[in-house]
């Protein structure tokens, strides 16, 4: 088997361990495009998420405050109601309480 030249061998050996390291830093570089794309892509995905709990958020202060106003109106609707019945109830005592006095006096 011929063998190289000298100058052949010296230039070979540090072109090839370049040419291998090109390719290796290469594909490392490709790896990193790769990876930046996919943590930019995660990145939307988390921005994405904050709209919407942000807007889930609202949503449910929004129904709260619905619901502390429905229940506001309830119990003020349930005090009224309890007022017409006292009020009843006083005018139908007052009434039980003239008929026994009125009884009672012959």
């Amino acid at each position: 088997m011929p063998s190289l030249p000298t100058e052949l061998g010296q230039w070979f050996a540090p072109s090839a361990f370049l040419a291998v390291a090109g390719l290796i830093l290469g594909l490392q570089g490709k790896r990193i495009d790769e990876q930046g794309k996919r943590i930019d892509e995660q990145g939307k995905r988390i921005d994405e998420l904050r709209a919407d709990l942000k807007a889930s958020e609202a949503r449910q202060q929004q129904d709260m405050k619905e619901l502390r106003t429905e229940m506001k109106e309830g119990f003020a609707q349930c005090r009224a109601e309890q007022r017409e019945d006292n009020r009843a109830l006083n005018e139908k005592l007052d009434r039980l309480v003239e008929a026994l006095l009125t009884v009672k006096q012959p």
